[in-house]
Parts: C-alpha cells; sequence; structure tokens
C-alpha cells in the first residue's frame, strides 16, 4: 500500500531537521525556514506568525506538547518562553 505522504518533503511528513527556536521580533526563523510543528519542553506563551499571515498570534501551550503549525516567525515579545524551551520541526 503506498504511502498517504505525497513525499518525504511533504508539508505532512514528519520533520527531518530540529533545531532550537530563534526569537526575533523582526526577522523570520533562518534556514532551513518555515517550521513542520513545535515542540515545547515547558509551559508558557508563544507568539508567533504562521507561513501565510503577517500578524503575530498568542498561544497557550503545555509542556511535552506539539504544535503542528508553519510557523515563519516565532517572536521575543508575547513569548514567556526562552528559545531554548522551544524546538522548531522542519
Amino acid at each position: 500500500m503506498p504511502s498517504r505522504l505525497a513525499g518525504e518533503n511533504a508539508v505532512d511528513a514528519p520533520p527531518r531537521v530540529l533545531r532550537q527556536a530563534t526569537l526575533d521580533d523582526a526577522n523570520d526563523l533562518p534556514a532551513p525556514g518555515v517550521t513542520r510543528c513545535l515542540y515545547f519542553s515547558a509551559a508558557g506563551t508563544v507568539s508567533l506568525i504562521a507561513v501565510d499571515d503577517s500578524a503575530p498570534v498568542a498561544l497557550t501551550v503545555v509542556a511535552g506538547g506539539f504544535l503542528w503549525v508553519r510557523a515563519k516567525r516565532i517572536r521575543a515579545t508575547g513569548t514567556s518562553l526562552t528559545a531554548a524551551q522551544i524546538i522548531c520541526g522542519y
């Protein structure tokens, strides 16, 4: 039975690269760029801008939780977690 995924690089495929987040109000995430998901090692609030949005949204997250989002920027303003507490999956 063929995989339901369009390929290993499809948007709905599991992440292939994990990086510590970069919190920045003015600049998008560095390469590899737009996330597939975010993992949080602590509870708190994260402020991000989704790939097709221009305005930030603040979300409450739980420790050990995943957020399946195509984020292009994780903002320092409005984020209570440190960069080390957020892992970006690409």
